[in-house]
């Protein structure tokens, strides 16, 4: 199966020999068949990336969770107006209208875009760290944890996460919460600033920027794991934003 950091997805019948005897090659003949070759690809790239960046010793220390969270982030996202996350006073939101085709991606990725985006621009602080994300989306959190997804887009994401996790040196788990708990991200996501600050009162007056290079990346609709791409992304694991 395809894994958050890199695992290759199981490929059943593809690539193997038909009742014919005829050894297939992978991604011949079946939008299947392609569709994990692309994905096995996929991997290959997130690990030659992590391998190029990796300094060989720090990630491994960080890869064990604490019993406890140091820090908590909330997110949520709506299919009006956009996404939000917020994380001990900082916070921030973002408008479904700066984000090209993610309007078009469905609900999963709009639920991971926001984790996403808080491990990149946060992610230096949590250096060490375990962090909890707490999400409405079930099937988000599930995904989170397990590292896997059939759907392309949040399969992106997943990777994107699991490469800031890596390189931040931090640990990701993922919790649900109920919709109607979630008031400060449900609030941003559908900018209610002033019920988001109601609720969180000690929170900065002004949200987070996202830098438009991270946001670019992030939102690419061909999904591209060039060196560039991933350079730019390990860059906002390597200093505080």
């Amino acid at each position: 199966m395809e894994g958050g950091a890199g695992g290759v997805e199981e490929t059943g019948g593809t690539g193997g020999v038909e009742e014919t005897g005829a050894v297939q090659p992978v991604g011949s003949h079946t939008e299947e068949g392609k569709t994990r070759e692309v994905a096995a690809r996929a991997d290959l790239e997130w690990w030659r990336q992590f391998g190029l960046q990796w300094n060989g010793v720090s990630m491994m220390r960080a890869l064990v969770e604490a019993e406890e969270p140091h820090v908590v982030l909330v997110s949520d996202a709506s299919e009006s107006w956009g996404c939000g996350a917020a994380g001990g006073d900082r916070w921030f939101q973002l408008s479904w209208s700066f984000t090209g085709e993610v309007c078009d991606w469905g609900i999963m990725p709009k639920e991971m875009l926001p984790i996403v985006i808080a491990a990149a621009v946060w992610g230096s602080r949590w250096r060490g760290l375990t962090m909890k994300a707490r999400c409405d989306n079930a099937a988000v959190v599930a995904t989170v944890r397990s590292g896997s997804c059939k759907k392309r887009h949040t399969m992106h994401f997943r990777r994107c996460l699991a490469y800031l996790e890596a390189m931040g040196e931090f640990v990701l788990v993922a919790d649900h919460i109920r919709g109607v708990d979630n008031v400060v991200a449900d609030a941003l996501s559908r900018d209610n600033v002033s019920l988001a600050h109601s609720v969180m009162q000690e929170a900065r007056e002004d949200a987070e920027v996202i830098p438009p290079s991270l946001l670019a990346l992030l939102t690419a609709s061909d999904a591209v794991w060039s060196e560039r791409e991933w350079s730019v992304l390990h860059g906002f694991t390597s200093h505080k934003v």
